[in-house]
């Protein structure tokens, strides 16, 4: 063979690759209302772009999966054949929390590849999403994976910056433009694009399995571009304190099985801001829980709890502490009396750093024998590297207590060890019919649907840092029912009944308050999706005020429907919410006043009492300052509205 000719054998597979790639046309695909398009070209790697109402939002993005064989898939793609579906079905949602069913429509289209892998791509009217997949032999290791994100212009961008690769998925969100996030920086998702005089744009996940999250960080090798970012595995790592203490990490993302689905990345869009707190699409690209499971055991409710109040308390003649069995047969008593489902007992029952070290002060089987007389579930806080060191003999204890459940704190991170450690966490739950609530915890992607024992997440700087700090502002409770809601549920621990307005706010442990009013936080229970959800002040301050803890008790945790009635992002939203033909309506607002009004427009037909709780004359001063008054409604009614700085309301309308 001559030179020409080993040239020849040498440079016609490429051209020929080449040209098999040129003839391939960019594949496009619909959103079911059309409005929304999505665009695959096949080059030198797989592009996607999305377009809505004939506007480019992304451009052309990469997306790829390197091998710990140096094998990248998606590089110089072969496309073998491709397959489409539509689909339109009802999905029920027993414990989801925003409505008893949901609506799954969307346009898929499924890419499959030489070397073994696909690429699925859904477009539903909300947003698209994709996914890797793959069918390859024994394990893999995944090295790297390329989540491309280029925006048309230079957004500004909601996100909540993170330098370290473990914490607790908490913070205030900042707003920077794209090009101005620092290079160290990655904001953890949902974040969120704010395109001027356009649609809002959420990055966020689904289906995250023995895999690590998803996050987010400026995309310097591109023009308004952002790329995603995973925290690599942990070799090594020992208990400290409450938390782990990370010694060594591994070289890669995830060391997993060749034949699996990765998990969905999510591009929302949302052409009006109130869209985006009604958002489904995490649940619907959630893995479903085997079919036929019993659930019945599940019964979302509120919890009165001792930690936020620092087990404070007045009018009473034993000492308000941890370990008093006093205290929490108390707390049982309120519950009961005020028709709140669980009490949850906190730090010090048992020792942090041994479970099965419980206090002989507590009294832990009376107390639970108590609790069962009374008809109240009760809860227990443990420490998530205690119980990970003591998994079985723990779990063993919380099935001989008969708890109805546990909360789970100090997860504080999101690799891959650690999110297969909430999948454990939630099959054992699931064996042992035990709820299970997941505290100092990433942001949920789904997980609630597969194993319903999970009730609740944390993952968002809620009300907890009332007591030491200043930076749970009404704006920040606005900004995450906008986006950090759009990954699911989760508790604001609600119900502060101390509420400061500007100056008149103070910070304390002992006798902590709330930024803002008083019906800021009763509309928060409404505002938020929480199939469990936190009574949380000191009973004696509900005692003192029937009327508020008669309304939160009777607001339910999980819904049959959800409208998000209007709202923009940082300053107001108003959200309305029934079950049967009773509707819960609340606004919640920034640090500037607001008047508005609503038709009810979605009320059925007939005649209804509404019971409407609002900032009083002197709210904007005295944060504690409300009124009630109650009104007969139609569906043709118009409500006036108006909220204190800070401020919020709630109305409670029955049917006749």
């Amino acid at each position: 063979m001559n030179k020409i000719q080993r040239l020849y054998v040498l440079i016609m597979p490429i051209f020929l690759s080449s040209i098999c790639l040129a003839s391939v046309p960019p594949i496009r695909l619909l959103s079911p209302d059309g409005e929304l398009k999505a665009s695959v070209s096949l080059s030198d790697k797989i592009y996607y772009t999305i377009d809505f109402k004939g506007s480019k939002i992304i451009l052309p993005s990469p997306i790829s999966m390197e091998l710990g064989t140096g094998t990248t898939l998606g590089a110089h793609p072969v496309l073998l054949g491709q397959k489409s579906i539509k689909v339109n079905k009802e999905v029920p949602t027993p414990f989801y929390g925003r409505r008893r069913s949901i609506t799954d429509n969307y346009n898929e289209l499924t890419l499959i590849f030489k070397g073994g892998f696909e690429v699925v791509f859904r477009v539903y009217n909300e947003g698209l999403a994709y996914r890797f997949k793959t069918k390859l032999p024994g394990k893999i290791i995944i090295k790297k994976e390329e989540a491309s994100f280029n925006f048309a212009g230079d957004y500004p961008l909601y996100y909540i910056p993170k330098v370290q690769l473990d914490n607790s998925g908490e913070g205030r969100y900042s707003i920077t433009e794209i090009s101005k996030i620092p290079d160290d920086v990655y904001g953890l998702t949902p974040v969120l694009a704010a395109i001027p005089n356009g649609p809002k744009v959420a990055i966020t996940e689904a289906s995250l399995f023995d895999y690590a999250g998803l996050n987010i960080m400026r995309n310097p090798a591109a023009s308004n571009a952002l790329k995603g970012t995973f925290a690599p595995d942990v070799a090594e790592e020992e208990p400290n304190g409450w938390v782990y203490k990370i010694t060594k990490r591994k070289n890669y993302i995830a060391e997993t099985v060749g034949r699996r689905d990765f998990p969905w990345r999510i591009v929302t869009v949302a052409e009006d801001d109130a869209q985006l707190a009604d958002n489904d699409m995490v649940y619907k690209l959630a893995k479903p829980t085997v079919p036929s499971t019993d659930l019945s055991w599940i019964k979302p409710g509120k919890a009165a709890w001792d930690w936020w109040a620092d087990w404070s308390v007045k009018g009473v003649d034993f000492k308000g502490e941890q370990e008093s069995l006093e205290y929490y047969k108390y707390l049982i008593d309120f519950a009961a009396a005020n028709h709140l489902e669980y009490i949850e007992v906190s730090v010090g029952w048992m020792n942090d750093q041994n479970i099965l070290n419980v206090s002989p002060k507590i009294r832990m089987p009376e107390l639970m024998q108590y609790a069962k007389r009374k008809k109240v579930g009760v809860m227990v806080w443990v420490v998530a590297q205690t119980l990970e060191r003591q998994f079985k003999p723990a779990f063993d204890l919380f099935t001989q207590l008969g708890v109805a459940g546990v909360k789970v704190d100090f997860m504080e991170a999101d690799h891959q060890g650690r999110i297969n450690y909430y999948e454990k966490i939630a099959q054992e739950c699931m064996k042992r019919k035990l709820m299970v609530y997941y505290h100092g915890a990433c942001k949920p992607t789904g997980l609630e649907r597969t194993y319903p024992c999970i009730i609740n997440y944390e993952g968002v700087q809620a009300n907890e840092w009332n007591k030491w700090s200043k930076d749970e502002t009404p704006g920040h409770t606005v900004n995450v029912a906008f986006i950090r809601s759009l990954a699911g549920p989760m508790d604001m621990n609600c119900g502060a009944m101390r509420n400061g307005q500007g100056d008149a706010f103070t910070v304390s442990n002992s006798l902590p308050m709330s930024q803002g009013t008083r019906c800021h936080q009763l509309g928060m229970y409404i505002t938020y999706i929480a199939p469990f959800s936190m009574v949380a002040d000191s009973p004696d301050e509900y005692i003192s005020d029937k009327h508020c803890i008669d309304l939160i008790a009777s607001i339910p945790t999980v819904w049959d429907n959800s409208k998000a009635i209007a709202g923009k992002i940082g300053e107001y939203i108003v959200m309305a919410r029934n079950k049967g033909a009773d509707w819960f309506v609340s606004g919640i607002n920034n640090e500037k006043p607001l008047k508005g009004e609503m038709k009810l427009e979605f009320l059925g037909a007939g005649a209804y009492t509404a019971q409407i709780f609002s900032d009083g004359v002197n709210a904007d001063k005295v944060g504690t300052d409300y009124s009630i008054k109650t009104i007969h409604v139609t569906s043709g009614t118009i409500i006036p509205y108006k909220m204190a700085p800070g401020g919020g309301f709630v109305i409670k309308i029955l049917k006749k």
